[in-house]
């Protein structure tokens, strides 16, 4: 059967900050024989193409982009790979997403709470497909460091303020000498981030160096945002043999993570307190340091999802 990936521009381009997506994309390319089609229009998709993955279309940043899929014929079946699924009151966009999940055979997505929540009604075609870390070399090949920077990492975008408000109040509270903060790099990289990383004097740490650099902290923070999304984060930092700071939530414990064996639980009242628990007594925790990596390495890597999602496509429509 003939694929096509198809990929808004802005996500597909060198500059973005994370290549986990493309490392997917580019496994189901190579493994399937799948074509990637970057691009902000349809026109590039040959007529008679069996599977089209259709990903992040739309969503609040590109409401309108392949929206013309909604109108092709039903012979081809259409994935629907969709994340970041608050509008932001985008009115478009919330138009244009139900008639493009009403016209999906299949929908993924990596926030099954949240997703389950707002669309109930297309819980039949809908699969719980999460986060991962990528590629899994990068993280994989990383050695447990036995004398890590007896710090917290804090990394992430803290604006706007209240959608991530334990982030927001570990940076605002939490103290230099326990806590360090990873300035967020943005969503693409260009001439502008390589400029200001210049001008703060600080390093943007992306890719390979993003993952080293977790690598180097004791500990370290995921949060899920006021959307209840299990972000990249809390993957990628047992991934990379760090203890994972995180706050509870269903989609966490559908995905088999066990507090105090894969990872610290946090809340916005304790947050504070359980990074100097951590910190004052890391002999208690390495072995939880230890669990969630071997944890992460084996069952949420990229390989795991390339896996599922090939499943999907070879037996699921």
């Amino acid at each position: 059967m003939s694929g096509v990936i198809l990929i808004p521009k802005m996500f597909g381009s060198k500059f973005y900050v994370t290549d986990r997506y493309m490392c997917l994309f580019e496994m189901i390319r190579d493994k399937l024989g799948y074509r990637i089609i970057i691009s902000n229009t349809t026109k590039d998709i040959p007529k008679h193409v069996d599977i089209i993955i259709a990903f992040k279309s739309p969503q609040h940043s590109n409401p309108e982009t392949f929206m013309d899929l909604v109108e092709r014929s039903g012979k081809t079946k259409i994935v629907g790979y969709f994340s970041d699924i608050h509008s932001f009151g985008n009115k478009i966009y919330e138009r244009n997403i139900s008639r493009m999940l009403e016209r999906c055979d299949v929908i993924i997505c990596p926030y099954d709470e949240a997703f389950r929540d707002k669309w109930p009604q297309y819980r039949d075609k809908y699969i719980f497909f999460p986060q991962y870390f990528a590629p899994h070399e990068r993280y994989a090949t990383l050695p447990f460091n036995k004398n890590p920077v007896y710090k917290c990492l804090l990394s992430g975008s803290v604006a706007p303020p209240n959608v991530y408000p334990i982030r927001m109040h570990i940076k605002m509270k939490g103290t230099s000498d326990k806590v360090t903060v990873m300035n967020h790099p943005g969503y693409r990289r260009n001439w502008f981030h390589e400029l200001l990383g210049k001008i703060l004097q600080k390093e943007l740490f992306m890719k390979e160096s993003y993952a080293e650099e977790i690598n180097r902290y004791f500990c370290s923070v995921a949060t899920s945002s006021i959307y209840r999304y299990i972000v990249a984060k809390y993957f990628e930092i047992p991934a990379a043999g760090t203890l994972l700071l995180a706050n509870e939530t269903d989609d966490l414990k559908k995905l088999g993570f066990v507090p105090f064996r894969h990872y610290v639980p946090i809340t916005h009242a304790d947050a504070l307190s359980k990074i100097n628990e951590c910190l004052s007594a890391p002999q208690h925790f390495t072995e939880i340091r230890k669990q969630g990596m071997r944890f992460v390495r084996n069952h949420h890597s990229v390989n795991n999802r390339f896996s599922t999602l090939k499943d999907i496509l070879e037996n699921g429509l």
